[in-house]
């Protein structure tokens, strides 16, 4: 696999599961019932309640409209699969037939985030899951790790490609997604977003590749921060032979 297919390999496809879901959310909303019914038999399995789940929570973790979250934390009720909903001092619990969803604002817990405002946001927060992921990970001193892979939306036909962090407290398994400035068990964020590894690149890799590749960005030498998680092994190494190639030159 080569770095340089990145944008053949998932930028397009990307961009054409969004698509693809923004054609039945358009459906939907315009009471389409044909085109809705159309696409969605393109799909071979439907994630309808763990995406009102990844809403519900969504909703919860932002400063939006009270009364749309306090609505769609009550809707989970009505699924099949949720069996109660607490909004709790310390956090918001799903209680689900596949295992309890407990989750916390990564703005109120996670040292370093607390004054983040853009978490509060869900408009704010999205679209640069794998700079947030790199960034957060050069703040923890304790071992974690940014995770690449793909997530997905209300079917198998929205597939995307996303990074959050995993890490281990207190003898349990947590994942950290700052697009939906979430910490919650790593059993359920797996569960509800359907997600797959692809890639993982700890904290201490991150942190010591960046002393090259922050220089290299004071000089203006920019990098894409997607490629170099899904690539990192290949992409260090062709960087470091470059740089060793470069100061032979000099001599």
């Amino acid at each position: 696999m080569n770095k340089r297919n990145f944008k053949l390999l998932f930028e397009e496809p990307d961009a054409k599961s969004r698509n693809w879901q923004d054609a039945l959310y358009d459906a939907a909303h315009n009471g389409d019932d044909d085109e809705f019914n159309r696409l969605l038999a393109e799909a071979n399995e439907l994630y309808f309640e763990e995406s009102q789940i990844h809403t519900a929570i969504e909703d919860y973790t932002s400063n939006g409209d009270p009364e749309e979250r306090d609505r769609h934390l009550s809707g989970l009720k009505e699924l099949d699969c949720v069996d109660d909903v607490k909004v709790e001092e310390n956090g918001l619990l799903i209680k689900t037939k596949r295992g309890p969803i407990a989750v916390n604002r990564m703005s109120d817990v996670v040292n370093g985030f607390t004054g983040d405002l853009r978490l509060l946001s869900r408009s704010a927060r999205k679209g640069q899951c794998h700079h947030d992921s790199i960034i957060m990970a050069r703040m923890f001193e304790q071992e974690i790790f940014v995770v690449t892979g793909y997530v997905y939306g209300l079917t198998d036909k929205a597939k995307f490609l996303h990074s959050w962090v995993e890490l281990e407290e207190e003898g349990k398994q947590l994942v950290a997604d700052y697009t939906m400035n979430a910490i919650m068990n790593k059993d359920a964020y797996y569960m509800i977003q359907h997600a797959q590894e692809l890639t993982r690149v700890s904290n201490k890799q991150i942190k010591e590749d960046w002393k090259i590749l922050g220089q290299l960005a004071k000089k203006g030498i920019t990098f894409m921060n997607n490629e170099y998680l899904v690539f990192r092994d290949e992409y260090m190494q062709d960087l470091k032979r470059n740089i060793s190639e470069h100061d032979q030159d000099d001599r």
